[in-house]
C-alpha cells in the first residue's frame, strides 16, 4: 500500500458563485503553488504544509485539461503535477447530481489570472438540489488506492443572496474518506480578510452575514475564500456544491 509519507499536499481549489437567479456557477479547481500571486488573490491554503523528507505538488495547467476531458468517463488521468514522479498520482473525476430536473450547464476549463480553473455551471430546480464532485486518487503503479496525507483545498466565490429573486446562499462542503473507510470532515483554515466562515452545525462552508456582498464572478480573491486541509490521509474527496436551505426575503 502506498502510504501517505511520500505523497503529501497536492493542494486544489475551488471555486464558487452565482450567475443569476437560481444558477450557482463556477467550481474550480485551481493550482497554487510555482506562481506568483497578488496580496489580494489567490491565498495558499494554510494546510498545505508538508513534513520533512515528504514529496508536495499540485495540479499543473494541463492536467486540469486532461481532468476535464475525462470527466463522468471512469477513466484516471496521469497527474503531471506528481513531485517529479515520486508521487505515482492517478485522479478519477465524476459528478453526480441531486435532481434528475437540474439543468446541466458547462463544464470546461477557463483561465483567471494565469491559471486554470474547471468551469461548472447548473441551473438548480430548488434550494435542496446539489452536484457533488468527486476526486478518487490511485496508485499509476500498483492501480490500488493511494491515501494523500495533507490535501488541502480552498473555495472561493462563496455568494451570500441578497435578494428574493436571487436566493441561493451558497453552501460548500468538502468530505474524504480516510484508510478506515469513514467519511471524514476537512478542519477550517482561516484565510486573512475572508469572509467566509465553517458553519459546525452544517458542516461546511458559507459566507459570514447578510453584510458580506456578494463576490466578483471569477474572482478568486481572498474576500471570498474558504479553505479546508485534512488531518488524515485520504484515498478521494468529494465537494458537495449546494445551498444553505434559508431563502432570503426582504
Amino acid at each position: 500500500m502506498y502510504k501517505a509519507k511520500t505523497s503529501s499536499n497536492i493542494t486544489n481549489v475551488f471555486s464558487f458563485s452565482k450567475y443569476q437567479s437560481q444558477i450557482l456557477n463556477l467550481m474550480g479547481f485551481v493550482i497554487l503553488s510555482l506562481m506568483s500571486i497578488s496580496s489580494h488573490a489567490l491565498a495558499p491554503n494554510p494546510g498545505a504544509v508538508c513534513s520533512t523528507g515528504a514529496s508536495q505538488s499540485s495540479l499543473t495547467n494541463a492536467d486540469y485539461t486532461n481532468l476535464v476531458s475525462a470527466v463522468n468517463t471512469d477513466n484516471y488521468v496521469n497527474i503531471a503535477g506528481n513531485a517529479s514522479g515520486s508521487i505515482p498520482l492517478q485522479i478519477k473525476m465524476n459528478t453526480t447530481e441531486s435532481s434528475s430536473n437540474t439543468i446541466l450547464g458547462n463544464f470546461g476549463v477557463i483561465e483567471a489570472q494565469g491559471v486554470r480553473a474547471i468551469n461548472v455551471r447548473r441551473t438548480f430546480p430548488n434550494t435542496t438540489a446539489f452536484t457533488d464532485i468527486r476526486l478518487d486518487f490511485r496508485n499509476s503503479i500498483t492501480m490500488q488506492p493511494i491515501y494523500l496525507t495533507n490535501v488541502a483545498l480552498s473555495a472561493f466565490d462563496i455568494d451570500y443572496a441578497n435578494s428574493s429573486g436571487n436566493s441561493f446562499d451558497d453552501f460548500i462542503q468538502i468530505t474524504g474518506v480516510n484508510e478506515a473507510g469513514a467519511t471524514i470532515a476537512g478542519a477550517f483554515q482561516p484565510i486573512t480578510n475572508s469572509n467566509i466562515v465553517f458553519s459546525q452545525n452544517l458542516q461546511g462552508l458559507l459566507t459570514r452575514t447578510t453584510n458580506d456582498p456578494n463576490c466578483p464572478a471569477k474572482n478568486l480573491g481572498t474576500q471570498c475564500q474558504g479553505s479546508v486541509q485534512f488531518s488524515e490521509p485520504v484515498k478521494s474527496v468529494n465537494v458537495r456544491y449546494s445551498n444553505t436551505g434559508y431563502v432570503v426575503s426582504i
